[in-house]
């Protein structure tokens, strides 16, 4: 049995918003619309709206080829991420009626809603069942059959792609952060004629060999005999439905894909698919994947939520739109996305995450001031400024476990995001997304290397040496160092750079440039891994300052094994300092600069002191600074007290 063929296939006018929302997110709206009625010119920015007319499919075609141009997305297997908005760009009375409906609901009613969307399409729902994941989530599972009936226009791959990200997209109705799933089983298209049609940019030549399909003469696929109805269940599970297939079922000829289809990221146009974790290639055709099927048949998984849940989401958004004012026409008319897309929600909610961190970030800036005012005030007292520091380290500790909890939190949000989702297709969604890594992970870095500097400072103001002796284990001073110098300089030049963008004024960024060197030998000693780092982070931030005003700024640490010890030279190519100052800090008198609270060489000294190591400095004014220190080895060892020293 073969369908009637569609003469004249048409897509209802609201097909083409899943298009327009992304053009406007990437403020791509305006070109797109020209070059829209460049080529059609009957197709102007009222028509194209109009989310009520018909469009004959081939006009949409040209259409989805502007798209294509002005976005770059040339990959079909793309256009499952940009249907993920679909759910969101429809009319109103669809959408709310959406948001009251279950997943069931909306996977049944798909049917009739996709046919008066697509002239030339059906949908046919195989099965559906309720599950639970470990987490004790429940989840809607459905395995559609999607038809694309015979017409007198090619059939084209983001006609399903598009349905793929619209099953993907449905949660965000709910208010649900992250997106459905959906799973490609078979497609009706042949693989020779994606190859040589919507694949065509990346020039696969497609042949045959017997029963084998070759791409650039490699095996890639195999063909799948098809006898009849009976045989066709017995080898795939299921019964395609006769009414809408475009040829008689033992005329197809399927392929089936036997390994992954890898393409070099050289070699392709547009965005990505699956990240072969191995290689720097893109999975675009998955090993088991069936082409040139009677449909395209997958499976969907939709998390599910109470009627409860969906009713006061309902009542929630309702209430929120009598209560705003009207917006004027053009507002109406621009605006797809009556939600954002779940990438797009992630991001704001990393933004505001951002913006309380900072807040908290401020916070304790003026907290540090209030106590840097005490301490100035009783610089004479000493007992006086050891109670200081220990109510300020208790203080700042306390603060840091909020900050290091929301740090967590967001990095791995940002983590499961990009696991999930390719990093070039989040670039297109969400073009600010590499900025949102990393802002995340300099939050991150900043958190971590403030709560080892509050940890060391604690035990230093237990005054208690047999502490450190109990903390202290081997470790590789030159790893650290090395590690710790990179972090921070792409930290802060991060946070420099992120400044000059947002600043009203002038802002003169210079680059910060980190270098380490260090000599052949062995790096490995006795410490108290965050006093040596509390330790480093106090050279660092005391170098910083000092080459803030240098046109070409640079930070260095070179190590020397001395067998027995270990030299650490922390340099820098800043203002320096003068004699005076140099002979304080080595005397051991106090020093606070105009930013400084003195913890700063009191934790260096307390590092040198208790290791019993030494330090020199040579620093000429205007000519930069070494801070030397000499450190021994130790018997490596951990917990050891009686052998401790050499």
């Amino acid at each position: 049995m073969v369908a009637d063929t569609v003469q004249s296939p048409l897509l209802k006018g609201i097909t083409i918003r899943y298009l327009l929302a992304y053009a406007e997110e990437n403020e791509l709206y305006g070109r797109l619309i020209s070059s829209i009625h460049e080529r059609l010119p009957e197709y102007d920015e009222a028509r194209i709206l109009d989310t009520k007319s018909w469009i004959p499919q081939k006009d949409f075609k040209q259409i989805l080829r502007c798209f294509k141009e002005i976005s770059g997305l040339w990959n079909p297997r793309n256009y499952n991420i940009l249907g993920r908005a679909i759910p969101t760009t429809g009319d109103m009375v669809p959408y709310y009626a959406s948001m009251l409906a279950g997943p069931e609901a909306i996977i049944k009613i798909s049917q009739r809603i996709n046919h008066s969307f697509n002239t030339d399409q059906e949908i046919m729902i195989e099965s559906i069942k309720h599950e639970r994941d470990k987490m004790l989530m429940r989840f809607v599972t459905a395995t559609v059959q999607h038809y694309m009936l015979p017409s007198t226009e090619t059939p084209y791959l983001e006609m399903v792609t598009a349905a793929l990200g619209y099953w993907e997209g449905v949660p965000q109705l709910w208010g649900w952060p992250e997106t459905g799933e959906t799973r490609f089983n078979e497609v009706q298209l042949t693989l020779a004629e994606l190859v040589e049609r919507d694949f065509a940019y990346l020039s696969l030549k497609y042949s045959e060999k017997g029963r084998d399909v070759l791409f650039n003469d490699k095996k890639v696929g195999e063909f799948v005999d098809v006898t009849g109805l009976g045989d066709f269940k017995m080898k795939f599970g299921y019964e395609p439905r006769e009414e809408f297939l475009a040829k008689p079922l033992k005329e197809f000829r399927p392929v089936k894909i036997v390994e992954d289809v890898n393409i070099s990221f050289d070699k392709k146009a547009g965005e990505n698919t699956s990240r072969n974790p191995d290689t720097d290639e893109e999975i675009i055709f998955k090993k088991g994947e069936l082409y040139g099927m009677p449909c395209n048949r997958y499976t969907v998984k939709i998390p599910e939520f109470s009627l409860l849940h969906r009713v006061s989401l309902f009542l929630k958004n309702i209430s929120a739109i009598i209560g705003t004012k009207k917006s004027n026409e053009d507002d109406k008319k621009r605006k797809f996305l009556k939600m954002v897309s779940p990438e797009i929600a992630m991001g704001y909610a990393m933004d505001a995450q951002r913006r309380e961190a900072e807040k908290a970030a401020e916070a304790n800036r003026r907290l540090a001031e209030e106590y840097k005012r005490r301490a100035e005030e009783s610089l004479a007292h000493a007992k006086d400024i050891e109670k200081l520091l220990q109510r300020f380290a208790h203080d700042v500790g306390n603060t840091l476990g909020t900050a290091t909890t929301m740090s967590a939190l967001l990095a791995e949000r940002v983590s499961a995001l990009e696991d999930k989702t390719d990093a070039k297709e989040l670039k297109r969604i969400i073009p600010d997304f590499g900025d949102i890594k990393y802002r995340t992970q300099a939050l991150h870095v900043l958190v971590e290397r403030s709560t080892k500097v509050a940890s060391a400072t604690r035990i230093l103001l237990d005054n208690d040496p047999k502490k450190i002796d109990n903390l202290s284990q081997p470790i590789d001073v030159k790893t650290i160092a090395e590690q710790f110098l990179k972090m921070n300089i792409t930290v802060d030049n991060l946070i420099m750079a992120n400044s000059a963008k947002n600043s009203a004024l002038p802002f003169d960024c210079h680059i910060l440039r980190g270098e380490t060197h260090f000599e052949e030998g062995t790096y490995t000693m006795m410490l108290y891994e965050d006093l040596f780092t509390s330790a480093l982070y106090n050279f660092y931030r005391n170098s910083n300052r000092a080459v803030s005003s240098n046109p070409n700024p640079l930070i260095y640490i070179k190590g020397r094994d001395l067998t027995d010890k270990i030299e650490l030279v922390f340099g820098d190519n800043g203002i320096g300092m003068n004699d005076e100052t140099r002979r304080a800090i080595l005397e051991r008198r106090s020093v606070v600069s105009g930013e400084g609270t003195g913890l700063g060489y009191f934790t260096i000294w307390r590092l040198v002191g208790h290791y019993k190591g030494a330090l020199d400095i040579k620093s000429e004014k205007g000519k930069g600074c070494e801070v030397i220190i000499v450190l021994p080895k130790g018997n490596i060892t951990p917990n050891s007290t009686d052998e401790y020293y050499v």
